[in-house]
């Protein structure tokens, strides 16, 4: 059975790979100063391992980035859920209170208007 690679490791796995040659530092270099080795520090930057959360800080503080460089690709996706899921909230909300002013004023509307209705059938 062949495994894929999750796209969010090869995306941060580039991104570490660029980060590391734009600030002109080789693996060996890199990996000596996050207490890592130059293997591990290439499953990273190949999206084969995850960046668990003891490398990334040690990578960020290394390659000079705030961890957030290396999420910003979904940065705007996650503004986007955030923006919708209050505006969802919102909606609910709003139709929420409708609803059951709506149910009340329905209900009111039956009550007052059954003896009518009944009488009516009654006539019938």
């Amino acid at each position: 059975m062949m495994t894929t690679t999750p796209s969010i490791d090869l995306v941060m796995g580039s991104r570490l790979r660029n980060r590391r040659m734009t600030r002109g530092i080789d693996k060996a270099t890199l990996a000596k100063a996050v207490g890592d080795t130059e293997t591990h520090i290439n499953a990273f930057e190949l999206g084969i391992e995850r960046i668990d959360p003891r490398s990334m800080l040690a990578l960020c503080g290394a390659l000079h980035v705030n961890i957030g460089y290396f999420f910003e690709p979904w940065a705007e996706q996650l503004r986007s859920h955030r923006t919708q899921t209050q505006a969802a909230a919102k909606f609910k909300l709003q139709h929420s209170e409708d609803d059951t002013s709506g149910s009340e004023a329905m209900r009111d509307t039956l009550i007052s208007e059954a003896p009518a209705r009944t009488r009516e059938h009654r006539a019938r």
